[in-house]
């Protein structure tokens, strides 16, 4: 995700007309917690445990939403839930985007990026691709990092001072008001706006 990022910012894609994002996984029955079945405490089933981090990259990758149409289905109940999450997204920006995410699903994390005459791909946790309209195809395999670590380390660099930061604030507020968005997208059953922020 680091180096779509990159990519992304740097201008080397081009314009983003569209993002998609997958990320499932068993946490809810592997790793059982209260919480995960509270709909107070995790509304919209995955859409808290793991479509979040996917709503988070969006943000992070093509900036503020605009408007969000979200469907939850349940094929089983807690406390070894089946459901399905997705969700249709509209950017400030003007792009589009699409993501989903199952419970009890084997892991599955993607990311893509998708601009006129090619995509960027992010494809578990170390994979690269970028395909060009011309068939040319270039793939890369990263380095594995130790996310927590990295996380760890980030924290203790932004509390003495050393580096911001890696995620602004507002990027942190853009995300919350595309998830509340779309929760409310969820039990209404209808598109949705999202919350306006400085940054849109």
């Amino acid at each position: 995700m680091r180096e779509l990022k990159r990519v992304v910012a740097d201008g080397e894609l081009g314009e983003i007309l569209h993002v998609e994002g997958h990320y499932s996984n068993q946490n809810s029955s592997k790793f059982f917690a209260a919480w995960r079945d509270s709909p107070d405490e995790a509304p919209g089933g995955a859409m808290t445990g793991t479509a979040l981090h996917v709503l988070d990259a969006f943000v992070k990758l093509l900036g503020p939403m605009r408007r969000v149409n979200a469907q939850f289905v349940s094929r089983r109940p807690p406390p070894d839930p089946l459901d399905t999450i997705s969700v249709l997204v509209e950017f400030a920006n003007g792009a589009s985007g699409v993501l989903a995410s199952m419970r009890a699903h084997a892991v599955l994390l993607a990311g893509a990026c998708l601009w006129h005459g090619g995509s960027a791909e992010a494809l578990g946790e170390n994979v690269f691709i970028i395909r060009r309209g011309n068939g040319h195809t270039r793939q890369e395999t990263l380095p594995p990092v130790d996310s927590l670590r990295a996380e760890l380390d980030a924290f203790v660099e932004s509390i003495v001072g050393q580096k911001p930061p890696p995620i602004p604030a507002i990027q942190m507020i853009d995300t919350v008001a595309a998830f509340e968005a779309a929760i409310t997208s969820i039990n209404s059953r209808m598109p949705t706006m999202v919350g306006a922020t400085s940054s849109a």
